[in-house]
Parts: structure tokens; sequence; C-alpha cells
């Protein structure tokens, strides 16, 4: 089986941990109905605590889930998506200037979950 290595190419990219970390991610609460205290599968954190992104493949379809910690990336075409973090620093470089990143909080467990507030 041939192998092939990955073009360098320059993308711009933004650490997403709240709304407003990124003008294209949406309210996960706005998209789709769930309890705060719900949690997520792939980071553990409070569903009500993500958020939404559309991806070029999205149109007309359901958005992708951004975690807190995920990093939001516009590629090479202006096409945007999330991206774990584990993989976004197995990837990805810094290019021209320093990136001071907040850590995401830790997950929380099911009985903390339930005692966040519902709204």
């Amino acid at each position: 089986m041939a192998k092939f290595r990955k073009k360098p190419v320059v993308i711009e990219a933004t650490k997403w941990m709240i709304m407003g970390d990124h003008p294209n991610v949406s309210n996960h609460n706005d998209c789709f109905y769930v309890a705060r205290h719900e949690i997520c599968p792939e980071c553990g954190h409070g569903l009500g605590y993500h958020g939404m992104i559309s991806t070029l493949e999205d149109v007309m379809k359901v958005a992708h889930r951004v975690c807190p910690g995920d990093w939001i990336i516009t590629g090479v075409k202006g096409e945007q998506y999330a991206c774990k973090p584990d993989i976004f620093e197995a990837t990805y470089d810094i290019f021209n200037e320093p990136y001071d990143c907040p850590e995401p909080p830790p997950p929380i467990s099911p009985e903390e979950a339930a005692k966040l507030p519902t709204e």
C-alpha cells in the first residue's frame, strides 16, 4: 500500500472553551433539546456546555458537536470543523506566533452534573 504525507498547508484555528469563542459555533441547546446535566460521551462534560458547528458536508444535515477544549479549524477552502485536542497537537505546529491556550475544566461526575441548574 502506498504511503502519503500531508502537504504543509497553513490553517487558522481557535481553541473553543465556551460560547462566544468562535462566531460559527452555535449553542448546543439551540440545536437539540438537552438537559444541562446530561453527560457528553466524548469528553465527560455536561452537554449544556457544548456547541455545534456545521461543516461543508452538513448542508441541510445535523451539525457536529463541539466539546470544551476542541479546536475550530478553518481549512484551505474556508471550511470549518472541530478537531479534538490530541489530534490537533499530533497534526499541527504553531506557524507564526505563540498561542496561550486555556485548559478545559476537568470532566464532572454524573452526581455533580445533576446539581447544575437546568436552565
